[in-house]
């Protein structure tokens, strides 16, 4: 009767009858199709997927629908969160579909237009405000840290004072990371301010320039010195100069407490045999993560990443580069992204308490894939990655 009453209301859809005609069996195989179809929320970009495949005109084709929804699938835990998934293609969008639950216990899906803790997904953010400031010469990539922080001047560590703003976004400063720091640290009520004279208060891993590490310090640093150069924290600057013109309505930086976000997904975390909720706010730290966005959002910012960027091209080429050491030897990481070996591809993975994020370019087939989970163990960048080989 269920199964019934869900394809009368799916009637409209003529892609989900596809999916459950199309795999024939038992009863139950029948529902399982039908209610990861039913996850799928009325704001679901109706499109048809376009197959955009080189060497042959695009046409509609439900075959990649069919193959995304089964690569999602195979990594979803019945009755438990989920997934967004969506899809740019030469400036189209061209998939954007929710899978599982927002919210267990009330089993609420998820859709499209539930925002997401980005994590370090953040980062490009980030690194997209510096370069946006280095273009109107209110910083200098290349120029010491401590010319706009002074809490470098002060470090305790000499070497800290040779650290550049590029040696930052490559992440190559030396900074011990402040998310490691222990349980005994209050990390709720901690500003970037305070994360600086931390950390500035240790020796360097290392002399600046010869490792590559990964480093949140590093991105926390630089949300601070948004703040100095242009006189407002990096969530207004990022509204006004990137999410505004990019029209990224749904998108906002966390970066003060008692602040909500609205139409958030609920987090959970794998426990005990089941799943259970998941969260962990950092609300005054930003920089290296505390973006939520929805997965719209980040298509239009892929989009316009191939179209029409914040910045010249010639900076965003010099962001999707991978950084150097002072021996000569690549780091690949660029700007607050991961580089392939061959440069064409650029991504970036994010995971905190009730999340795991992804976001994925492919430069050469002007190709985007962002997968948001609420799932902290999700897959997320294995899933995007999979995605992306169907456009081969």
């Amino acid at each position: 009767m269920l199964l019934k009453t869900f394809l009368m209301l799916a009637l409209p859809f003529g892609a989900a009858i596809a999916q459950v005609s199309a795999h024939p069996g038992s009863l139950a195989d029948a529902w399982d199709n039908a209610r990861s179809w039913a996850a799928v929320n009325n704001n679901l970009d109706r499109s048809r997927v376009l197959d955009q495949r080189p060497g042959g005109p695009a046409r509609s084709d439900e075959r990649i629908s069919r193959r995304i929804d089964a690569i999602v699938a195979k990594r979803l835990s019945p009755d438990g969160p989920g997934a967004v998934v969506g899809v740019v293609k030469d400036g189209k969008v061209v998939f954007q579909r929710g899978y599982g639950h927002s919210n267990i216990a009330r089993r609420t899906p998820l859709t499209p237009d539930m925002r997401f803790d980005l994590a370090s997904v953040s980062k490009q953010f980030t690194a997209m405000a510096v370069m946006i400031l280095a273009e109107r010469g209110r910083i200098f990539l290349d120029r010491p840290v401590g010319d706009y922080l002074q809490e470098f001047s002060e470090a305790v560590d000499p070497r800290a004072r040779s650290i550049r703003v590029v040696d930052l976004l490559h992440m190559v400063e030396g900074l011990d990371d402040y998310t490691e720091m222990g349980s005994g640290v209050d990390y709720h009520h901690m500003t970037n301010e305070d994360a600086a004279k931390l950390m500035l208060a240790k020796p360097l891993l290392f002399e600046p320039r010869t490792r590559y590490h990964y480093s949140n310090t590093a991105y926390n640093m630089l949300g601070l010195l948004v703040k100095r150069a242009s006189g407002v924290g990096l969530g207004e600057f990022l509204r006004e100069n990137v999410f505004r013109p990019l029209r990224m309505s749904r998108s906002v930086v966390l970066d003060h407490l008692g602040q909500v976000i609205d139409g958030r997904a609920d987090g959970y975390a794998e426990r005990n045999g089941g799943f259970e909720p998941a969260r962990n706010d950092t609300e005054q730290l930003v920089g290296d993560g505390n973006l939520f966005s929805t997965v719209g959002d980040l298509l239009l910012w892929d989009r316009a990443l191939f179209d029409r960027p914040p910045v010249s091209a010639a900076m965003l080429d010099r962001a999707w580069r991978s950084g150097r050491l002072a021996d000569g030897s690549a780091t690949r990481y660029g700007f607050g992204w991961d580089i392939s070996p061959d440069g064409k591809v650029v991504s970036h993975e994010g995971g905190w308490t009730g999340t795991c994020t992804y976001n994925r370019l492919d430069r050469e087939k002007k190709l985007g894939v962002v997968v948001l989970s609420n799932d902290e163990n999700f897959p997320s960048d294995a899933v995007g990655d999979e995605i992306a080989n169907l456009w081969r």
